[in-house]
């Protein structure tokens, strides 16, 4: 075992561990000064702002970083921070999208990962994938249902996503792993934990033919807030979330909340009325989800937004593969001539925050410009 790591590694370590789960004021601070100057001060107890303190007191002098990473060596998984090539920075833009910051009053997990431990192959992480959601314990349809929609999302190249709790996640999964398709399993505790234990053998065949991600270090329990804040991953690295059986109240409501603030598309499963997990799935589309009653529809659905199930044609241009609100941005913006910031959002009749976040996604992408606050197309 290799127990030679580099500063910035130890760094991340001790950060991912210091502040569990997502921390607001840490993720500032990292990209204010870098991980290694973050982690120096945090450790010697230095005058941090009363948001970050409360947050690191606790684990302030419990460095054991080392441990951690030598611990994910000898376990297969590892620590990927935004540094990393497969790591999603695109995808983790929707965190600035205004029904996200306005969820922020309620609730301390709208915000991205600063880190991620994970387990295979990361590069899943450039695949489009489809989150597969719903009861711990579903009823004969819901079931049935849980198989289709996973066989369907085989079948039309997308890779099944879910967290491997039992139930509907584990059904997805599975269906996933039998036709010998790699499927993605997000987790609410460090990935050295098999959690439900049933899941044993699932868990290692994901790992050897999927992902496994956490933002939890090793050692971390299960538990409620941690599944809670488990959810947005789920929805964020998701580009549409289905729901196959759901009860009143659900953890998978929770799911399908995230995508819905997301921007992401929410389809669910209609069931008998006498069928107990029809109630959730019910309320999803009173609430504006799209109801779904055959795998061509979900196709059709998540294609809707520009995430195609066919590979783009040799003619097909990048702007194809936008998603809606993108789109209208980049359409938004003038071919010919530097447009505002006001004129866009005029355009677009997007909230002025998820223009100004959208923009700088698109320059990221190279498909615009930008010259003095004001934005032009990239030419072909």
């Amino acid at each position: 075992m290799s127990t030679s790591f580099s500063t910035e590694q130890l760094a991340w370590a001790y950060l991912a561990r210091v502040a569990e789960g997502p921390c607001a004021p840490l993720q500032e601070l990292i990209q204010q000064i870098g991980p290694v100057d973050t982690a120096e001060i945090i450790a010697s107890g230095a005058n941090l702002p009363t948001a970050l303190e409360s947050k690191v007191a606790a684990r302030r002098h419990h460095n054991v970083s080392q441990k951690d990473l030598e611990i994910a060596e000898a376990n297969g998984f590892q620590l990927i921070t935004p540094a990393h090539e497969c790591w999603p920075h695109e995808t983790f833009t929707v965190f600035d999208y205004s029904a996200i910051w306005d969820r922020r009053r309620r609730d301390s997990a709208a915000y991205p990962p600063y880190a991620l431990w994970v387990k295979g192959n990361v590069d899943l992480l450039k695949r489009t994938s489809v989150g597969v959601v719903g009861s711990r314990i579903p009823s004969r349809a819901g079931q049935k249902l849980t198989r289709i929609t996973a066989e369907e999302l085989v079948s039309y190249g997308y890779v099944v996503l879910s967290g491997m709790a039992k139930g509907v996640d584990g059904i997805a999964h599975t269906v996933a792993l039998e036709l010998g398709q790699p499927t993605i399993a997000v987790l609410a505790c460090g990935l050295d934990r098999v959690y439900p234990a049933a899941h044993t053998k699932m868990f290692h065949e994901i790992a050897e033919n999927g992902l496994l991600i956490s933002e939890y270090p090793p050692g971390t329990r299960p538990a409620r807030h941690r599944f809670l804040a488990r959810n947005r991953l789920l929805a964020v690295l998701a580009c549409g979330v289905v729901v196959t059986s759901a009860a009143w109240r659900s953890g998978a409501l929770n799911t399908a909340s995230w995508a819905r603030d997301m921007g992401k598309p929410v389809l669910a499963w209609p069931h008998s009325v006498d069928d107990p997990d029809a109630a959730g799935c019910h309320r999803l589309v009173r609430e504006g989800a799209t109801l779904v009653s055959c795998g061509e529809e979900i196709k059709e659905e998540l294609a809707a937004i520009g995430q195609l199930a066919l590979p783009l044609s040799k003619d097909a241009k990048e702007t194809d593969k936008l998603l809606n609100r993108d789109k209208k941005v980049w359409e938004a913006v003038s071919p010919y001539f530097p447009t505002s910031l006001t004129e866009i959002t005029a355009e677009s009749g997007l909230p002025r925050a998820d223009v100004l976040s959208i923009l700088n996604s698109l320059v990221r992408q190279h498909l615009l410009v930008e010259e003095k606050g004001h934005w032009i197309r990239q030419k072909d």
